[in-house]
């Protein structure tokens, strides 16, 4: 290419052996060739170098994946069970960990933080598994299920992008009833949100808005993500449906194994700190 672009630039004359060589453009001609040029020499000088494409007029760069944003409590927070939840279509630049690097297992993106009080809910062992167990759940106080239940006709599922009813923004605090809560929050696309319904079975996911939640970047374990979130991001918490709400007995036991993936997830993300918050924070296991 830089020969055709100096050839392009010659003076045409006849060729002939005596022809004198081509006089140079005076000065402040042909700035745009000679600029064309300069960038060859540079790009000789430095290597190689992939040249951009031009865009057309009026075309523009393919839209980002939109994401949700998933408030993990329980055994979520241990990464080593995010393998079952891996997608073949997650792009590689969204989770340098998402399964495309076969060194490293696939994890979801995610940052310490706390649910705080005065969203109004509280953390226990109330939730009643089809298989035989009963694991981590939320109860919300009063106030916080009624804001939550106003809208359920049409949250979570057809409008993800709203957090709550009006009652979030006047007096739907219920910091009475309500304790801080320590967990991770997930990052995931979009449109993976009825996969996580279906693994999330027996439980509903309610908008958590974004002034309820407190992040700890100063927890020491796994790296975190730093995530830019904006009011309008959905960010979910998900809630035991009542028919699940129900405290263990002898047929529904705490499995250890369930309890140490937990407090493994707590040691992963945030070491002992974290773990003895989660102990204090969590009721219900007799």
């Amino acid at each position: 290419r830089r020969e055709e672009r100096y050839s392009a630039n010659k003076i045409m004359t006849p060729s002939s052996p005596s022809s004198p060589p081509p006089p140079s453009p005076p000065p402040n001609q042909h700035d745009d060739e000679n600029d064309e040029c300069h960038q060859d020499e540079e790009q000789r000088q430095h290597g190689p170098q992939q040249q951009p494409q031009r865009q057309h007029e009026g075309s523009s760069a393919p839209p980002r994946e939109p994401y949700a944003y998933i408030f993990g409590f329980g055994s979520i927070m241990n990464t080593s069970t995010h393998a079952t939840w891996q997608r073949p279509s997650t792009s590689s630049s969204s989770n340098p960990n998402n399964g495309h690097n076969h060194k490293e297992p696939f994890s979801l993106p995610g940052a310490v933080a706390v649910l705080k009080k005065s969203f109004g809910c509280t953390r226990s062992w109330n939730f009643r598994s089809s298989t035989g167990f009963t694991a981590l759940g939320v109860t919300l106080c009063p106030k916080r299920a009624a804001a939550s239940e106003s809208t359920d006709d049409i949250e979570p599922r057809d409008n993800p992008n709203h957090h709550g009813s009006d009652a979030d923004n006047s007096n739907s605090d219920d910091e009475e009833c309500g304790s801080d809560i320590n967990g991770v929050l997930f990052q995931i696309p979009l449109s993976a949100l009825p996969d996580f319904d279906r693994r999330e079975a027996g439980y509903r996911r309610v908008p958590v808005p974004l002034r309820h939640l407190r992040f700890l970047p100063e927890m020491r374990g796994r790296p975190q993500t730093r995530f830019f979130l904006r009011p309008s991001d959905p960010v979910y918490l998900y809630v035991p449906l009542p028919s699940h709400a129900l405290p263990p007995d002898e047929h529904h036991p705490l499995l250890q194994s369930y309890v140490d993936a937990v407090l493994q997830g707590c040691l992963e993300w945030g070491d002992l700190p974290m773990a003895e918050r989660f102990l204090r924070t969590t009721g219900g296991g007799g």
